[in-house]
C-alpha cells in the first residue's frame, strides 16, 4: 500500500515564559510530544488514545501544520509538510483537522451556508471547475446535504446549532476542499450518546465512500474500536504501545490494559475493580520508564532506561515496556 503520512522522531515542547521585574529567568519547558513515530496508509484509520495530558491534540496540530516540532519530520507522499516550499494552503487541501470544540472554530459572523461557501470560494478560484457564485451555492448545498443538515438550517448561525449540528457543519468545511486525509481531535467527545452514535456512522460512511483516510483522536477506546483499524496508545507524550484495534483485548502494555479496564460495562459481572496510582513524573525530570510512577510491575530497569517500542505478539503489534508479557 502507499503511504500517505509519515512520523519519523518527531519531539514537541511548550514553553512556559516567567517574568520577574528583577532579572531575567530561562523560560520552562514541557515536553508534550516525544519522539513519535509511526506511518500511515493510504485509505487506513489510525486511532490515537490516551488520558488528557497524553499529547494527542498537541500531535494533532502537528500533523496539519498549525505547530512546528523542535526535531524530526513530518512527511506527506514523501515531501516533508515544513519545506519552504510546501505551502499551507497546497497542504490544506490534502489535510484537514476537525476540532473538539466546533463553536469556537467556527466564525459566529458566518451563517451555516455562509461558512461553506465562504471555505469553496477561497480554495476554489475564477477559472476553477466552481467559476461562479451559482456552482459555489450548489456544491454548498451538495456538501450539506451529505452530512445530513437540511436547508432549514442554512440561514441559522453557529450559536443556534445543536452540537451534533455544528459538528456535521464542521465536517462540511473539512469536506469541502476534498481532502485525502480528516485529523479528527476528540469530535465526538462532548455529544451525547445518541448523537455520538449518529456522527460515528456518518463518518464511517463518509470513510467508504470517499476513500478518505483517517486518524481519530479520542480517550474513548470503544469510539476508538469502531471507527479504526489500528491504534496508538499515548502517555506523557510518548507511544507506549501500537496494536489493531480489533486486537486490543491483547494488549500487553500495562497502561493499555488500564483503559481497557476502565471502558464501562453495564454487566456486573463482568466489571473489573481497578485501583491506579495517579502520579505523574515529568519525563524531562526522569531517565527511566514514562510510566514508572504508576506502573505496578515496575522494577530496578525501569528506573534507569527508557523502553523502546519494539515487536512483540506479532508484527502489527509494538510495546514500549520492559516487562510485558
Amino acid at each position: 500500500m502507499n503511504v500517505l503520512l509519515e512520523v519519523d522522531n518527531v519531539s514537541f515542547s511548550y514553553s512556559h515564559q516567567h517574568k520577574n521585574f528583577f532579572k531575567k529567568i530561562k523560560p520552562a519547558s514541557q515536553l508534550a510530544v516525544a519522539n513519535v513515530t509511526f506511518k500511515l496508509n493510504q485509505g487506513e484509520s489510525l486511532g490515537v488514545v490516551g488520558e488528557s495530558g497524553s499529547g494527542k491534540s498537541t500531535l494533532a496540530r502537528l500533523l496539519v501544520k498549525l505547530m512546528q516540532p523542535d526535531q524530526g519530520q513530518i512527511r506527506y507522499r514523501e515531501k516533508n509538510i515544513f519545506s519552504k516550499a510546501y505551502h499551507r494552503q497546497e497542504y490544506a487541501k490534502c489535510v484537514q483537522l476537525i476540532f473538539q470544540d466546533p463553536l469556537s472554530s467556527l466564525n459566529p459572523r458566518r451563517t451555516v451556508l455562509q461558512t461553506i461557501i465562504e471555505v469553496l470560494a477561497y480554495y476554489y478560484r475564477p477559472g476553477g471547475m466552481l467559476n461562479n457564485k451559482q456552482s459555489i451555492q450548489v456544491k454548498a448545498s451538495e456538501l450539506m446535504a451529505e452530512v445530513g443538515l437540511t436547508p432549514e438550517v442554512f440561514s441559522y448561525y453557529p450559536h443556534e446549532l445543536s452540537g451534533g449540528q455544528r459538528q456535521r457543519l464542521a465536517l462540511a468545511r473539512a469536506l469541502a476542499v476534498s481532502p485525502e486525509l480528516l485529523v479528527a481531535d476528540e469530535v465526538v467527545s462532548a455529544l451525547d450518546v445518541s448523537v455520538q452514535a449518529q456522527i460515528i456512522q456518518l463518518m464511517q460512511l463518509l470513510l467508504k465512500e470517499r476513500g478518505l483516510s483517517l486518524i481519530f483522536i479520542s480517550h474513548d477506546l470503544a469510539v476508538i474500536q469502531q471507527l479504526t483499524t489500528h491504534v496508538l496508545v499515548m502517555f506523557q507524550g510518548q507511544i507506549v504501545e501500537s496494536l489493531p484495534a480489533q486486537a486490543l483485548d491483547q494488549a500487553k502494555h500495562p497502561y493499555t490494559q488500564s483503559l481497557i479496564k476502565a471502558i464501562p460495562v453495564l454487566d456486573p459481572s463482568k466489571r473489573h475493580q481497578y485501583t491506579m496510582n495517579l502520579d505523574v513524573v515529568s519525563p524531562a525530570s526522569q531517565q527511566g520508564c514514562a510510566y514508572l510512577a504508576r506502573c505496578q510491575q515496575a522494577q530496578a530497569k525501569c528506573q534507569s532506561e527508557p523502553p523502546v517500542l519494539t515487536h512483540r505478539g506479532g508484527k502489527k503489534q509494538q510495546i514500549a515496556c520492559w516487562y510485558a508479557d
